[in-house]
């Protein structure tokens, strides 16, 4: 018995020193207190496909689904502050195949909807519309009118509000004249902005799918386009705040982010037929110290408040260890070894977001939890709440 209670001993002292050595360090670790569920009634698993963290602290999510937790909702629900549903808002009947892309919210807390939309006799609407708005109560803004006639397979993919309050829209976008444009500028009312004008699309099959915002006021738009304003472009370019092309800019397709020093984040050419992650710096140069081999590409980067990088996608291979579907990396595009979030036989929708306390919001899918759910990570979990036993990791979490 002494014998015992003196290797329990020699133990505990072991493993409480290396609690203490390290007692100062973070990782990141599920937030078990979030992690609501979405169905469809056409599918066991619903489809997020945006999470938009709001001004006043809510979380606004949008996709294709029916239900929330058992709760009726439709492609569409705020969460409040305390993470419960919110009963009362956005109630709003759409038809079925309808899908939530994309979601912006401008100053005034009013929020954009874009997506494949079908709205059934509701007042200033009629059928198919590919960018509706809210009020900030939930209720449809029908003073927005945006005159575009849409067609089949033609939908809204891109939203971003610039700091004066026009509208950047990206996607294939049929005006009330025919004409189809990529991207389009609308005024805080809904109006077509006529400051700034794009050539017209002589097909409906290029598509804006992103769009960036510079500080300088410029415009970078990524798609599946191959010329942009009858210009060669490889499914990037970068416009001046007029729309006109800025030729002074060559990148390659790939854009992934921004990030926050003004660095271009990308899925660059393959090295030995594998896909690599690569930086820019902002003057277009190559950041020769960042550089992640993969076995597949990159669909999401969150940028967290210290710098590193979570990265989602398709691969199992990072830098030749493997990590599937998620990986965290280092300012020089190394794999923190720390980071060791297991979704085992699940996959992950093609979203990273961080919400204003910098927690981590990703979708994961499948599995045993009979539908799509919407998880949080925290970023702030000290290693002296989490007891690692080989391959067992116990989370000790203090809400």
């Amino acid at each position: 018995m002494t014998i015992v209670k003196y290797i329990f001993f020699c133990f505990c002292m072991f493993f409480c020193t290396q609690i203490s050595a390290t007692e100062e360090e973070t990782r990141i670790c599920i937030d078990h207190g979030f992690s609501p569920t979405f169905t469809s009634e056409d599918r066991a698993l619903g489809i997020l496909n945006v999470v938009l963290p709001l001004s006043d602290g809510k979380l606004l999510v949008g996709g294709d689904f029916d239900e929330v937790d058992g709760r009726n909702k439709e492609n569409i629900v705020r969460f409040n502050q305390d993470l419960s549903v919110d009963d009362t808002l956005f109630e709003i009947d759409f038809i079925s195949s309808t899908q939530v892309e994309v979601m912006a919210e401008q100053a005034d807390g009013k929020i954009l909807v874009g997506g494949d939309l079908r709205l059934p006799n509701q007042p200033g609407f009629t059928g198919q519309i590919d960018l509706i708005r809210f009020n900030s109560n939930g209720s449809l803004d029908s003073s927005f009118y945006f005159g575009i006639d849409i067609g089949r397979g033609i939908r809204v993919n891109a939203i971003k509000v610039q700091d004066d309050g026009k509208i950047l829209v990206g996607g294939q976008i049929r005006l009330r004249n025919s004409e189809l444009k990529m991207l389009v500028r609308l005024n805080p009312d809904g109006s077509l902005d006529d400051t700034f004008s794009t050539e017209r699309s002589t097909s409906i099959l290029p598509q804006v799918t992103n769009i960036f915002l510079q500080e300088d006021g410029k415009i970078i738009a990524v798609g599946n386009f191959s010329e942009f304003n009858n210009l060669e472009a490889s499914g990037i370019v970068r416009l001046n705040p007029d729309g006109s092309t800025d030729l002074n800019f060559e990148l390659n397709r790939g854009l992934l982010s921004i990030l926050e020093d003004g660095s271009f984040l990308f899925n660059s050419d393959f090295q030995n037929g594998r896909p690599r992650l690569t930086k820019l710096l902002p003057d277009g140069s190559l950041d020769t110290t960042f550089s992640t081999l993969l076995n597949s590409t990159v669909s999401s980067v969150a940028e967290l408040q210290d710098g590193r990088l979570l990265i989602s996608g398709r691969f199992s291979l990072v830098n030749e260890q493997f990590f599937k579907h998620i990986a965290l990396l280092d300012e020089n595009g190394e794999v923190d070894q720390n980071f060791d979030f297991a979704i085992g036989t699940f996959s992950l929708s093609n979203f990273l977001e961080t919400d204003q306390s910098g927690r981590i919001l990703l979708g994961v899918l499948g599995g045993s939890i009979g539908g799509t759910r919407l998880t949080r990570l925290r970023t702030d979990c000290s290693l002296s709440n989490m007891i690692n036993f080989g391959m067992l990791h116990l989370l000790l979490l203090d809400e």
